[in-house]
């Protein structure tokens, strides 16, 4: 059977050799294949001879900032297009702001659990293939006119974006890690394992109270099933104001969520996600 990252080849930029070595043997054992660089010089040197499909980089290295080193990476011919993903120890919002403005098209806080990694890493390399998870959340999002359009995996109590499509910034997933799902509308999904449709969350009597009511008027999501019947996470669509979500919206919310049942999910064995 075939590993989920089988065939890819990954860079990893990480100064801290334990976790270095152990990020090379998960990801290894996922199918991957892996090169260590313990600095930002030694990764420019690898990187000039051949390009990876992912570049996972750590922050602070000890010859500089790796928002500063991708800056460099980018200026190699081979690096155009290869998406890189950062790690961090910060885990506040302007941390993940700027990593996605230096360039970085994920932001995964350290300790982040090898499931996020994988999926995250899968994702990118995998982005134009298909069945593309990237361009459905594009046109999902442009069916429902929201800004976003997020595939959202249930982690215990947390969330953990997959893929989240933003209108004003494509390139890259905004996400954060470990949201709560009480904090999210998605909480109701859970609840009623069916689609859930909030057109304007200030006169919603499901909204009353909950943190998001101020910030999101308009959600809808489908829940998305693993083979063995549990739920995976929602599909979702959702935007600051208030819109009208017609019969075919829903229709087209709830299609999508079931082609990524039968068609990603395989994908996306559960042991990536345990």
């Amino acid at each position: 059977m075939a590993k989920l990252l089988d065939g890819l080849r990954v860079l990893i930029v990480e100064d801290d050799p334990d976790s270095g070595e152990l990020l090379e043997m998960a990801l290894n054992h996922a199918g991957a294949n892996v090169t260590l660089a313990a600095t930002g010089a030694a990764a420019m040197t690898r990187l000039a001879l051949r390009a990876p499909d992912v570049l996972l980089c750590d922050l602070n290295l000890p010859d500089g900032s790796g928002l500063d080193w991708l800056g460099k990476f980018r200026t190699l011919p081979l690096m155009a297009g290869i998406p890189a993903i950062a790690l961090s120890g910060k885990a506040r919002s302007t941390d993940r702001e700027e990593s996605l403005a230096a360039g970085f098209e994920k932001h995964l806080t350290k300790p982040a659990p090898l499931a996020d990694i994988i999926g995250a890493i899968n994702a990118l390399a995998r982005r134009n293939e298909v069945p593309a998870l990237l361009p459905m959340l594009k046109h999902l999002a442009s069916t429902t006119g929201c800004r976003y359009a997020s595939l959202l995996r249930f982690a215990d109590d947390k969330l953990v974006s997959v893929w989240t499509h933003d209108r004003d910034a494509p390139h890259a997933d905004a996400f954060p890690i470990d949201l709560p799902i009480a904090a999210s509308y998605c909480i109701l999904v859970r609840q009623a394992r069916d689609l859930v449709v909030i057109e304007d969350a200030t006169t919603d009597a499901r909204a009353a109270g909950h943190p998001k009511q101020h910030q999101l008027a308009t959600y809808v999501a489908a829940p998305v099933f693993s083979g063995d019947g549990t739920m995976f996470g929602t599909l979702c669509s959702y935007d600051a104001e208030p819109r009208i979500i017609d019969v075919e919206m829903r229709a087209a919310v709830a299609a999508a969520a079931r082609e990524i049942e039968t068609t990603l999910l395989p994908a996306y064995p559960t042991r990536a996600f345990a």
